[in-house]
């Protein structure tokens, strides 16, 4: 699964992951930032003004900011 379909911010389901939502499972990284990204696109077609106003930050966003380059 690849949300959007399309551009370079997607968030990508590999085929194993979805054994992560099975009962007494967690889900993975993955998982969580397809939702996300299914989430802020809905937001954005069905309230705009609060869409503007709303930041989603991806799970891998903490690492990243901690990476000394």
């Amino acid at each position: 699964l690849v949300f959007p379909p399309t551009g370079r911010d997607r968030a990508i389901v590999e085929y194993d992951d979805l054994t992560r939502l099975n009962q007494g499972e967690f889900l993975n990284d993955n998982l969580i930032n397809f939702y996300l990204k299914l989430t802020e696109s809905r937001l954005k077609e069905n309230d705009p003004e609060l869409a503007k106003r709303t930041h989603f930050f991806n799970t891998f966003f903490y690492e990243r900011l901690k990476r000394k380059e």
